[in-house]
């Protein structure tokens, strides 16, 4: 354990690295070499990779006793991971796969509909159907990585922090991010941060519910 709390920073680079390498050979397998059970086992490794970048976090914590910026870059990839991760691999996907079918010169129906339904998702009710879907999804994370914080960390009640109610708490707040509810400064940092993007997913998803985009 004292190893990897050591060597911390280069086995999360390590374990970015060979994500992506991992990405690379999963679509050259699954599209160019056709060959989905290699591209199964694949995928799972990064999934692997991803659980083995968590324990990353909770070694440095069981070592450290606190919370660190090490732990918040993790949670960060985890959170990316969790919500707009999944929506860009995806595009990645219908890429990679156009792409490869562009390069051998074929025509594929079933690439055609997947498309066509990737433009739909652009505009009108499909596209604020699928902010909401994605909004919530970040609400969940968020809900739930905030309660592994308070298990982490511990709340308390900061007496320089005003009441929620004062209109003095938002300036405090946005002036001292290291202020807050949780008993570690950089806790009430990333929660700030991530509150704040929170807040423009939600708006942006109201948004486009009431006023859906068009097509110019």
């Amino acid at each position: 354990m004292e190893f990897i709390a050591d060597n911390k920073w280069w086995l999360l680079v390590t374990a970015e690295v060979i994500f992506w390498i991992s990405l690379v050979v999963f679509f050259v397998v699954r599209y160019w070499f056709r060959n989905e059970g290699v591209s199964r086992k694949l995928f799972i490794i990064t999934i692997l990779n991803e659980i083995f970048i968590a324990f990353l976090a909770i070694v440095d914590y069981m070592e450290t006793g606190q919370f660190s910026r090490f732990q918040g870059l993790v949670i960060l990839i985890l959170i990316y991971g969790f919500t707009y991760g999944k929506k860009d691999f995806a595009r990645l996907d219908l890429f990679i796969k156009r792409f490869v079918a562009n390069l051998r010169g074929e025509h594929d129906p079933t690439l055609d509909r997947q498309l066509k339904e990737q433009e739909a998702e652009k505009y009108g009710t499909a596209h604020a159907k699928k902010e909401r879907k994605r909004t919530i999804m970040h609400v969940g994370v968020y809900v739930i990585a905030h309660i592994v914080f308070i298990f982490i960390v511990g709340v308390h009640d900061d007496p320089r922090l005003p009441s929620i109610f004062s209109g003095e708490f938002f300036s405090v707040r946005f002036e001292q991010p290291e202020i807050g509810f949780y008993q570690s400064e950089q806790v009430n940092q990333v929660s700030l941060v991530w509150s704040i993007l929170l807040l423009i997913d939600v708006v942006m998803a109201i948004w486009y519910t009431l006023f859906p985009k068009n097509k110019k």
